[in-house]
């Protein structure tokens, strides 16, 4: 759709497009979500390798069918970091600003909002 690609679960491609104020995304490729465990992907943020994992918590009803694991946020991701042996770490301080492991560009920026309009931005 408008020359990109997402991965998302077929029942939600009509959300997807509607979200994008598009046409129906065109069907690729289909495929069971399975698949992409054995897949690692490079974070084109903060460039860091990050696996697929299984998630549970994946819904059909809402989202794009993909998690990202936040365990700071939600007990279901830190159930599955845990299980995964996935050491948990925070990059934002007591007083809410980005620590100095995610670059010069958010190095002592205020997470909220600032923080999250430079993310967005990035």
């Amino acid at each position: 759709m408008n020359n990109e690609f997402f991965i998302c679960l077929t029942k939600r491609l009509p959300e997807i497009a509607k979200r994008y104020k598009n046409e129906l995304p065109e069907l690729i490729y289909h495929f069971n979500g399975n698949a992409l465990l054995d897949f690692t992907l490079e974070d084109p943020i903060f460039k860091r390798s990050l696996k697929v994992l299984p998630d549970p918590y994946v819904s059909e009803y809402y989202g794009s069918g993909i998690n990202a694991l936040c365990p700071g946020h939600d007990i279901g991701a830190e159930e599955i970091c845990t299980k995964f042996k996935i050491n948990i770490k925070g990059y934002v301080d007591s007083n809410g600003f980005f620590s100095k492991e995610l670059g010069i560009f958010f190095n002592g920026v205020k997470s909220h909002p600032e923080g999250n309009n430079k993310i967005i931005k990035k």
